[in-house]
This record gives structure tokens, C-alpha cells and sequence, in this order.
């Protein structure tokens, strides 16, 4: 349950990294969004799922999160740089 308090710690942290880059410029905001994404994608799921999972098999509880987390990450990605390429530059 600590790992879990760790890693939504960091996503906070990453979140307002990326605000205080965003009020200094919107170049600067849009570079910290873009390293900051996949740790908050990463740490968002696996805090879910280690929250889910933490009473099944000691397996699961270990490599659920762990998983569930690498794939939060990734799609956290992907959707952003889809919004940074496709959507941001029409608005």
C-alpha cells in the first residue's frame, strides 16, 4: 500500500511540474506534458489496480499492477502525443 502512496505522490508531483512549466509558457507546458505523461500513466494504473488487487494471490498483487501500470503508461502516451498531432494544432 506504500508503493501505491508513492506513486500517486508522483503523479501529483508530475502534474504540477506540468502546471508550473504551463504558466510559464505553453511551449514549456506542452514539453512537460509530454515527459510528465507516462509516469502519470503509469502511476495512475497501477495505484488502481495494486488498490484492487491487494487482497488476491501475492502473484497478482505483485505483477498486476506492475503490468496493468507499463500499459497505463504506454496508452497514456499514445493518446497524448494522438491529441498533440491531430487535435492541439486545429484548436
Amino acid at each position: 500500500m506504500i508503493g501505491a502512496v508513492v506513486l500517486l505522490l508522483g503523479c501529483v508531483v508530475g502534474g504540477g511540474i506540468t502546471a508550473i512549466a504551463g504558466a510559464n509558457s505553453e511551449s514549456d507546458g506542452v514539453a512537460a506534458a509530454g515527459l510528465t505523461v507516462l509516469p502519470i500513466g503509469f502511476g495512475l494504473a497501477a495505484t488502481l489496480v495494486a488498490i484492487i488487487t491487494r487482497k488476491k494471490q501475492k502473484g497478482v498483487a505483485i505483477g498486476a499492477p506492475i503490468g496493468c501500470g507499463c500499459l497505463g503508461g504506454i496508452g497514456a502516451a499514445i493518446a497524448f502525443f494522438v491529441f498533440m498531432t491531430a487535435i492541439w494544432p486545429s484548436l
